[in-house]
């Protein structure tokens, strides 16, 4: 094991065990505090005896608090990041462990406690929250100090391109992304050129096994370009009305990173193309889900709905909703419905134009319902209508899809399924992730879906609505 790795394994230990000790340390001195001080409706002192008790609940945050922390990857998050951002994901983290507490309370309670024992830890929670979001913060200043900036990872870079330019863009930009470019390698013959973007050129594809030997490098990421395979898969997606089985003779490529079903002819793999997402069972099954889900959020988000109506009234001259033409499942156009953000003749001299982060043409109340997300809740009522579903690709303008079919590849593909409220494009993207990734995220979700996945980008949405990431 070299010493780079050594370090990072240790780190990783130091940030989980960490973790777990600011925990425990938390509620240990919320219960110290509480022997000593009242406040609110908690006029009663509690003898610190008690604190055995509530023994089972340290082992909880022990374990709890590290998991919470490694799910939202607050274990490599130190302050030197950004200090708002850690600290909403802070916030966040402490909120789901504290409401995990409560569940295991609630069940603990039950059985053995008094009414009075559950005042106490009522009490305690609250004490034990604020703790934590305060000993988590010192502890990010302290693992900022630790750890530095991460070891730097030797990377080959094969293929250059638009790809290529937007990933040495990253890499350069970020360096707690731990990435070194040092050097190029072309996909084709050797290049004549020297230099790409200031990086030299190492030779070909072929020189690898060479380079191998004189250069040290951790990864090689490969840029693909175009392919056979993309003109096919984009002409077949252009094709609704083609509903044949599709199979291709892999590749030791296809082979390793394949996750397709597996067929033979005789002794020969064949890899089948998965022609259609879902079955008639899961849209069902989706379906019925999304409705009863739906009403029941529209019945308990009614009186927002006032408020926000009230709020758009006030700020700006209009009408409170606006729809708008979107392209479904099957390319099928159907009319979006959001609470207005923007003025009334926003597109009027300018035309469908895509929005921007510090768009000028959105309202105040606009920009407060964009970034809390509110903006979206009428879409409740597309969901019911069955136009669309809580997961899905976003949807997107007619005048955008006939410019994305153009020039991504494969993009009708991503009408296989109805558009979604949220995806993983809105999770893990944001504001200037270019088409042709979206479309991959899209993808990704769209033949890979099942639950955990679902689950997953629900609990992402929370987390991208609480600290004002993505798209």
């Amino acid at each position: 094991m070299t010493i780079g790795r050594r370090k990072e394994l240790i780190l990783l230990s130091l940030r989980i065990i960490g973790a777990a000790a600011v925990g425990v340390c938390a509620m240990y001195s919320a219960w110290q505090l509480r022997s000593i001080t009242t406040f609110g409706i908690f006029t009663n002192l509690i003898a610190r005896s008690t604190m055995l008790n509530f023994w089972e609940f340290f082992p909880v945050i022990a374990i709890v608090q590290p998991g919470v922390m490694y799910f939202l990857k607050n274990h490599r998050l130190t302050i030197r990041h950004n200090f708002s951002y850690v600290i909403i994901n802070i916030l966040f983290a402490t909120l789901l462990i504290t409401m995990a507490l409560v569940v295991f309370a609630y069940f603990i309670g039950q059985v053995i406690w008094s009414q009075r024992d559950a005042l106490a830890f009522r009490s305690v929670l609250v004490i034990f929250t604020l703790n934590n979001v305060v000993f988590l913060t010192i502890w990010s200043f302290i693992l900022s100090m630790i750890s530095g900036v991460p070891r730097k990872n030797n990377v080959l870079l094969v293929g250059t391109g638009p790809i290529a330019d937007d990933i040495i863009n990253e890499i350069e930009n970020d360096r707690w992304l731990g990435m070194r470019i040092i050097g190029i390698v072309t996909l084709s013959a050797r290049s004549h050129s020297k230099k790409y973007k200031d990086y030299p050129i190492l030779g070909s594809i072929k020189d690898i096994p060479k380079l191998a030997k004189k250069y040290t490098f951790n990864e090689i990421l490969i840029i693909p370009k175009g392919s056979w395979q993309d003109t096919l898969i984009d002409a077949i997606s252009e094709a609704e009305r083609i509903n044949t089985r599709i199979m291709v003779v892999p590749s030791i490529y296809d082979i390793l990173i394949g996750q397709l079903r597996e067929v033979r002819i005789r002794d020969i793999p064949l890899m089948e193309f998965l022609r259609e997402p879902d079955d008639l069972f899961y849209r069902a099954y989706t379906r019925i889900t999304n409705i009863i889900t739906a009403i029941i959020l529209l019945l308990c988000t009614l009186p927002l709905w006032i408020i926000i109506a009230v709020l758009i009234k006030l700020d700006s001259p209009g009408p409170i909703f606006y729809t708008q033409t979107r392209v479904g499942r099957k390319q099928k156009l159907f009319d979006i419905i959001k609470f207005r953000t923007m003025r009334a003749d926003a597109e009027k001299t300018s035309g469908a134009v895509m929005s921007s982060k510090n768009d000028p043409r959105i309202t105040r109340i606009g920009r407060v319902l964009r970034v809390l997300r509110l903006d979206e809740l009428p879409q409740l009522i597309n969901i019911i209508k069955g136009e669309m579903n809580f997961l899905g690709p976003r949807p997107e303008r007619p005048k955008f899809v006939a410019q994305f079919k153009k020039s991504v590849k494969g993009y009708s593909e991503r009408f296989k399924i109805k558009p979604g409220l949220t995806g993983l494009a809105q999770t893990h993207g944001n504001y200037t992730t270019s088409p042709e990734n979206k479309l991959k995220y899209d993808l990704a979700y769209i033949y890979n879906h099942s639950f955990w996945l679902d689950m997953l980008i629900i609990f992402e949405t929370i987390k991208t609505v609480i600290t004002r990431q993505g798209t």
